[in-house]
């Protein structure tokens, strides 16, 4: 995929196992794999606010810049790669092409992406609550002990809220709807749509438990207009609306910028929190 250059943002950054054998074969695997990422993320500077190790897959939410962000990820799956082929007697690539990363346009959006990643194995059905799950991040980020390799979210909370109960609150609101959303099966690598309408869905489900006082906007169009502001395509917001044509969520979005040219104050109230 081509590499977005930026300054310093948030990643989900995302692996899958060549010829969709297992990445992680046993526990050493997955302990050896955790001793390289620590090393890489020493070397590179990144911050890891958020990890999940499943069979032939895993996902990490990164903090850096693009540079740092490749100058882990290229020594991580360099150093993973030898080992593993070492280690099983293989040849070839250990993963299925390069390792993808997608930035997180705002700290909300990271927020349901790191939920989402907690969640990975209780819709893989290895554990009922992500708690139970060894080979995550979730107990570290909870500030409890159990965690292989613990994750550093010291500048994480204050994105979300400076108040870290109000933080919390949302984080766990976020949880809750990641473990009530029905599983997708994704077999292959993961395409910008795929993205996107992940994205989508967060949003209208934060559209449905924060509907903006005092506006007579219903949450799938708030979500729409929201969407957009972030660069989410019409197509993955009609995918993720199961809708089959783009044009009826373009429809919504030219009447609601209809109404905001004659609405003062419309657009500010609907401003993305």
């Amino acid at each position: 995929m081509k590499r977005f250059h930026c300054d310093t943002a948030t990643w989900h950054v995302f692996a899958r196992g060549a010829r969709r054998l297992e990445l992680f074969q046993n526990d050493d695997d997955r302990d050896k794999f955790l001793q390289l990422l620590a090393y890489a993320l020493r070397k590179s500077g990144c911050a890891l606010w958020a990890y999940v190790l499943m069979t032939n897959h895993y996902h990490l939410v990164l903090h850096g810049s693009s540079d740092q962000l490749t100058a882990c990820m290229r020594r991580l799956g360099f150093l993973y790669s030898l080992y593993h082929n070492k280690q099983h007697g293989l040849n070839g690539h250990a993963f299925d092409g390069p390792y993808q990363a997608y930035r997180q346009a705002t700290p909300l959006l990271t927020l349901w992406t790191i939920a989402y990643v907690f969640v990975n194995p209780v819709k893989g059905g290895l554990c009922t609550k992500p708690e139970q799950y060894p080979w995550s991040g979730y107990r570290s980020f909870l500030g409890l002990p159990g965690s292989p390799l613990d994750v550093d979210i010291s500048g994480f909370q204050p994105t979300i809220d400076e108040n870290p109960k109000k933080a919390w609150f949302l984080f766990r609101q976020a949880l809750d709807a990641e473990l009530r959303r029905p599983p997708k099966l994704v077999t292959g690598r993961l395409t910008m749509v795929d993205v996107h309408v992940q994205q989508f869905g967060c949003l209208l489900d934060y559209a449905r438990l924060h509907p903006v006082d005092g506006v007579d906007v219903d949450t799938t169009t708030l979500a729409i207009y929201w969407g957009r502001k972030h660069g989410i395509t019409p197509r993955a917001i009609a995918k993720g609306l199961d809708l089959k044509d783009p044009e009826e969520v373009r429809s919504i979005l030219r009447k609601l910028a209809r109404r905001i040219k004659v609405e003062a104050g419309l657009e500010e109230r609907l401003a993305m929190p």
